[in-house]
Formats: structure tokens, C-alpha cells, sequence
């Protein structure tokens, strides 16, 4: 089922998707199809990769350190040396 929508583009795209419309005997209407559905699905498998590398970025972290003793360590080595912490004592809204 389709559906219609408003799209805004600059006068040259319009015209360069005339001409091509023209020559491959199709409406502007097909171009902009195709061309997003190339869009959409190449875009679709670099956002899914993406989110595979970052799922296995915490995985392998959680591998490593699987109680988050080193974090925990960091976090705590942060606070008890920060000299000065200007929000120490201090409501921040």
C-alpha cells in the first residue's frame, strides 16, 4: 500500500529527476522510490552493524572484567583524589 507525502528538494534535483524520468521512460515518482528503498536498506545494515559492534564491545568487557571490579576501582580512585570538586557541599540544579 502506499501512501502520499510532501517532499521538499531543491529545484536542480527536481529537474535532474525530470530528465532522468525522461530517458529511462519512468516518473519522478519511481526514481525517488528506488532510491530511497537503496537508501533505507543500506543505511538499515550500517546502523545493524553499528549495534553489533557495540553489543560486542560489552560483552567482551563484561568478559573481562565480570563483576566491574575494575570500574569500580576506577570510580573510586576518581573520587578520592579530585582535590577540588567544585560541586562538593553544593546544591546544582
Amino acid at each position: 500500500m502506499s501512501v502520499a507525502m510532501t517532499l521538499r528538494v531543491d529545484q536542480s534535483l527536481k529537474d535532474q529527476l525530470a530528465k532522468l524520468g525522461e530517458l529511462r521512460h519512468t516518473t519522478m515518482n519511481k526514481l525517488i522510490n528506488q532510491a530511497l528503498l537503496q537508501y533505507v536498506a543500506k543505511e538499515t545494515l550500517v546502523v545493524q552493524e553499528e549495534l553489533e559492534a557495540s553489543l560486542n564491545s560489552l560483552k567482551q568487557y563484561r568478559e573481562d572484567d565480570p563483576n566491574f571490579e575494575r570500574a569500580i576501582e576506577e570510580a573510586v580512585s576518581a573520587e578520592v583524589s579530585a582535590d577540588n570538586d567544585p560541586a562538593q557541599g553544593e546544591i546544582t540544579r
